[in-house]
């Protein structure tokens, strides 16, 4: 739901873990990574890791027991960047003893928004699912795009009308 600008500040969550190899990750403007050994020459090249982007209210359902199936594969194959959210205590939630958050938070990176974005997916589709319009919560493209499909039960003449 958004864009998220280049200026989001990611942090792992753990950051007290270290290479003791002379590496270290460097990110571009651009959103890829490599990895550059101290001589700044190229490493081997290193297949993307793939994870889930989520925001802190779905997070929030990763540790609630019988929401997910399965979501340990996903914490420790894949991991999770989760974008925070306003009203979610993401450091309250995988600080929580015996939680599978906490037990996989080295595999959580949480990214910080300088400027708050309280509009979520979740509540989009909460919106949609009420016959209430989303307009000015999402670009009019995904608008349209809903409605093509016709998700989300966007037949209904309130999207219609949304789009005008």
């Amino acid at each position: 739901t958004g864009s998220s600008s280049s200026s989001s500040t990611a942090k792992p969550h753990d950051s007290s873990s270290s290479s003791s190899s002379g590496s270290s990750h460097v990110s571009s403007g651009g959103g890829s990574s490599s990895s550059v050994v101290a001589d700044n020459t190229p490493a081997a090249v290193q297949v993307p890791k793939v994870m889930l982007l989520c925001g802190a209210d779905l997070l929030a359902t990763v540790a609630q027991p019988g929401v997910w199936k399965d979501p340990d594969i996903i914490l420790q194959d894949h991991g999770i960047v989760c974008i925070c959210r306003t009203g979610t205590d993401i450091e309250q939630l995988l600080r929580q003893p015996g939680s599978l958050l906490n037990e996989h938070r080295d595999n959580i990176i949480v990214v910080e928004e300088p400027v708050a974005n309280g509009v979520s997916s979740t509540q989009v589709r909460g919106l949609l699912a009420a016959n209430e319009p989303v307009r000015y919560l999402v670009p009019d493209a995904v608008i349209s795009y809903i409605k093509q499909y016709g998700l989300y039960g966007s037949t209904k003449n309130w999207l219609l009308a949304s789009v005008l």
